[in-house]
């Protein structure tokens, strides 16, 4: 396995793969994760979560998968993404989601309905892991709003996703996320986010 093209016209470089490294990585596709982690550490500084962008605390070693979205018509990273195991049964995507500043801008002219990619990272990671965990969401710390939106927006992607209602304590104490989630299993979602998600 080594980068795919996405339509977009950047490439999606698989640093982890099904919970392993990946060994096929050519030597430019090694460069560009060198220079995206160089660069990270220096523009987290500037980012209101700038702590959990550490090399440390990027959980890699919890990693279902991790990417990096990269340019290299530009020799630049756009952004990094996981799937993080969470407990038995479930999964994160769009862990460790970082935008790099130079691509920011695409949200501020498109807004954050639509993506820089237009959501086709989030469907591989979900087709990836999909047959690994049967319940998979994305969480974030503001709240269930926009994923409300999100679904209403687009259900070309997120037709067969369902928002929680409620903000959970994810993992840890206080760490208050709204979520959406995709399920395969018989359980209910519930279950899911009593055994593996919220803190005890």
């Amino acid at each position: 396995m080594t980068s795919i093209q996405l339509r977009c016209g950047y490439n999606q470089i698989l640093l982890i793969h099904e919970g392993k490294k990946n060994l096929n990585l050519n030597e430019s596709e090694q460069l560009a994760i060198d220079k995206t982690f160089s660069k990270l550490e220096l523009d987290r500084h500037n980012h209101r979560l700038g702590n959990n962008y550490q090399m440390e605390r990027l959980h890699l070693d919890k990693m279902f998968s991790f990417s990096i979205i990269y340019d290299f018509e530009n020799n630049l990273p756009v952004f990094i993404t996981g799937v993080q195991e969470i407990g038995r049964h479930s999964a994160r995507v769009s862990s460790r989601y970082f935008m790099f500043p130079e691509y920011r801008t695409f949200a501020d002219q498109h807004g954050m309905l639509s993506k820089i990619d237009d959501f086709e990272v989030l469907q591989n990671e979900l087709k990836s892991a999909q047959p690994h965990f049967p319940f998979i969401f994305w969480s974030r710390d503001k709240g269930h709003g926009f994923f409300r939106k999100i679904k209403a927006a687009r259900p070309d992607i997120f037709l067969d996703w369902e928002v929680y209602p409620d903000t959970i304590e994810l993992l840890y104490q206080n760490n208050l996320q709204g979520l959406i989630y995709y399920k395969t299993g018989d359980q209910p979602a519930d279950y899911f986010i009593e055994s593996d998600l919220k803190y005890k």
